[in-house]
């Protein structure tokens, strides 16, 4: 019992950062220059038909995409 009610609190707390995210990506994109670059760049390839992801970025990039998120939820 202990273990699924752990795990749809993850799942909630998960659920309420992405959100946050999400706002920020459309309301503050001058706080996601990298981050809006990649989904401007991934939506482009899919528009032209190709299968594109975050795995495509190398793991520096990804790594300074998960450090502007960080940097948002933390002020």
């Amino acid at each position: 019992m202990r273990e699924e009610i752990t795990k749809q609190y993850v799942a909630n707390m998960c659920s309420d950062f992405n959100d946050v995210v999400l706002v920020g990506l459309n309301e503050s994109k001058e706080e996601f220059p990298y981050s809006n670059a990649c989904i401007n760049f991934i939506t482009e390839l899919k528009e032209q038909g190709l299968n594109a992801t975050l795995r495509f970025f190398s793991e520096d990039l990804r790594g300074v995409l998960y450090n502007e998120i960080k940097k948002y939820l933390t002020r």
